[in-house]
């Protein structure tokens, strides 16, 4: 990593990368990182050849009475972060690199700018005019292709977003998942100003904003029925809001009902901390349509190229309301279906055992056959997530024999992640692989592996209590780190109504359609599979039959000595074939018989 402190350096370094077509990405940041930061940067670091982060505490975005003096700062921590996460270049400007001397310049976004944190009974306007003026110039010095801005300063990404749009600069804006520690609190550079009673009762926000979102899961649509519920969380912590707002999610302009995207907006003051934190609310109707919060690329701008997909990636799908599609691949050629088909996730799961190993159920499936399909699967796949099914025997033991076995998925086949099925032990398996570095996803309801216990291949979680279970299990998955959960044969209504609850991707199969994303088997979406289908399998084509029908009409050319016709042989010359027939009669002593095709 180099770290350079002027523009004439920053552009020096850039302009050969530039000339090789190498694409750019920005995260400007203020330092004091922290995992949110971090997140920023390994997404750029996963879209673009060569990453800048820039680390400028901006004085022009603070007013008179707010903490430039005392805001966070440890820049031998960030930069040893930025190096550790493969950044190419820290841009770390003095002051008056930034604004030097006679600098009388300001670039403002109007109407969205005006409103909450632009309020000026709040930080007001000229804070927006410094964020939008510093950000011009940081586009100008570095020229990026792509620039990366947490969804935590909502207002402040859709006015650098309106900024680009209007001014036509060639730089595409990608907005990314806010990061929230474990108990729910939005990372913040300021959450160091707290002390450990103030850090409990921050926790309001962040359940404020999820009283909210189950109040409009629940039905209400109503905006101030809405309000009322996240100030009720409010009023527990004792938290006074300065601002506590619904507005849409595109404009900020307000709004009375949640009928599509809507920004619920919070601000308020914790002990000396200033806390900002969010949440995009969405009705039944829209809440899995796509919101997209990425403005579109200037005329200039490189034409985008699929990115792998992270852990990241499906969070920010979850939040802007993308579906998630994931699919099972057993196989190399599978594997290249997936990777043409663009889907996100790959899964090669105990499914297998029966799609593809001919075993009546998954039980039977061994580890070793299981990584010798995930590796044939990791040769022809680049894009998705990998995810490895750990198969029955695997992981139940301890959790020793399950952070071994999931190594084994990554080192040996190449995965991203692994997967586990059920509750109960096993949410201290996943804890434990979670702690030892492999992301896990979790599954609940219709376990395959233990089946039989569950009364068969059957829909779960259809008596109150049964239910009560699925949801315990999922939420149990959750809170032990699972990155991401299968919903297996569950009642639509069941899925509803622990949706609310969740805070990672959750992906359905059977489950209706109010999860963040579908799987399906391989198979079955090719109806390749001759077996009984489940009730929620779709078949998209009839590729069994084409099978049939291809080794049949073949069969029927070799009995009927249609094949191989002429065009199907290969030649000698005439003269190589005289000259074949000496040879043959040399050695035999008789002559050569038989013909060869031309």
């Amino acid at each position: 990593m180099r770290t350079v402190r002027s523009v004439r350096e920053l552009r020096e370094m850039l302009a050969p990368e530039r000339t090789k077509g190498r694409s750019i990405g920005l995260v400007p940041t203020m330092g004091a990182f922290h995992d949110g930061h971090l997140s920023l940067i390994r997404r750029a670091r996963s879209e673009c050849e060569v990453v800048v982060v820039s680390l400028f505490v901006n004085p022009r975005q603070f007013g008179p009475a707010e903490d430039l003096g005392s805001y966070p700062r440890d820049d031998a921590r960030d930069l040893a972060l930025a190096e550790a996460e493969g950044v190419d270049v820290l841009f770390a400007p003095p002051v008056d690199e930034v604004y030097p001397e006679g600098f009388d310049t300001t670039v403002t976004v109007g109407g969205l700018t005006s409103v909450l944190d632009g309020d000026p009974a709040r930080r007001g306007p000229g804070h927006f005019a410094g964020v939008t003026t510093v950000v011009t110039k940081l586009f100008n010095m570095a020229a990026p292709d792509v620039a990366y801005f947490g969804q935590k300063d909502a207002q402040q990404a859709l006015a650098v977003k309106k900024l680009v749009h209007d001014l036509d600069i060639p730089v595409r804006i990608q907005v990314c998942p806010i990061v929230r520690d474990p108990d729910g609190l939005a990372l913040s550079s300021r959450n160091a100003y707290l002390d450990s009673e103030e850090r409990r009762r921050a926790l309001g926000l962040s359940r404020a904003l999820q009283a909210a979102e189950e109040t409009v899961a629940s039905g209400t649509r109503d905006a101030d029925a809405v309000i009322a519920a996240a100030q009720a969380e409010l009023d527990k912590a004792g938290i006074v809001p300065e601002y506590l707002e619904l507005r849409s999610a595109s404009d900020l302009s307000e709004v009375d009902r949640v009928d599509g995207p809507t920004l619920l907006a919070v601000a308020a003051r914790v002990g000396k901390a200033r806390l900002i934190d969010n949440a995009v609310l969405r009705d039944n109707e829209t809440s899995k349509e796509p919101n997209d919060m990425s403005s579109r690329p200037g005329a200039n701008a490189p034409p985008a190229k699929r990115a792998a997909v992270t852990l990241s990636t499906l969070a920010e799908k979850r939040t802007l309301g993308e579906p998630i599609v994931m699919v099972t691949a057993y196989d190399y050629p599978s594997a290249r279906v997936a990777e043409s088909a663009e889907v996100d996730v790959a899964l090669v799961g105990d499914s297998g055992a029966m799609t593809v190993l001919g075993y009546p159920s998954t039980v039977p499936v061994t580890l070793d056959e299981l990584l010798t399909l995930a590796a044939a699967v990791r040769r022809g796949l680049s894009t998705p997530l990998l995810v490895g099914d750990m198969p029955f025997g695997s992981y139940e033991a301890s959790n020793e024999e399950a952070i071994h076995n999931a190594q084994r998925f990554v080192k040996e086949a190449g995965c991203d992640a692994v997967k586990l099925e059920r509750g109960g032990t096993s949410v201290e398996r996943a804890r434990a692989i979670i702690a030892a570095g492999i992301p896990v996803m979790g599954h609940v309801g219709l376990t395959p592996q233990t089946a039989t216990t569950l009364g068969g291949y059957r829909s779960q979680g259809r008596t109150a209590e049964r239910a009560l279970s699925v949801a315990h299990d999922a939420m149990a998955l959750q809170a032990a780190g699972c990155f991401a959960i299968v919903f297996e044969a569950i009642p639509s209504a069941l899925t509803e109504a622990i949706m609310s609850r969740m805070r990672v991707p959750v992906v359905g199969i059977g489950a209706g359609p109010a999860t963040d994303g579908q799987v399906l088997v391989f198979h079955d979406i090719l109806g390749i599979h001759d077996g009984h289908a489940a009730r929620f399998v779709k078949r998209y084509a009839g590729v069994r039959d084409e099978m049939i029908k291809g080794v049949a009409a073949f069969a029927d050319d070799v009995r009927a000595r249609r094949y191989p016709a002429p065009e199907h042989g290969y030649t000698m010359a005439p003269d190589e074939i005289e000259r074949l027939h000496e040879l043959l009669e040399e050695q035999t002593g008789e002559p050569f018989t038989g013909g060869f095709s031309l």
